[in-house]
């Protein structure tokens, strides 16, 4: 149904966005949000997207990648 959507965290040190990522082609088509690590609602939500399952996911999550 083309219904897709692209989603997750990404972890970084500090709080500016490295320029290894602003450089990337396709950085301005996402939203970048800066979140409360310390928030036990989105702790929840973080380590259920790393597992790809979980209550705290805000839709189902039918494939995931952990890059390093």
């Amino acid at each position: 149904n083309n219904n897709n959507q692209i989603w997750g965290y990404f972890i970084l040190r500090g709080k500016e966005i490295p320029e290894e990522v602003t450089d990337a082609a396709d950085f301005e088509s996402f939203e970048w949000t800066p979140v409360d690590h310390t928030d036990s609602k989105t702790r929840a939500e973080i380590e259920d997207c790393f597992a790809w399952e979980g209550p705290a996911l805000p839709r189902e999550c039918y494939d995931g990648k952990v890059f390093k």
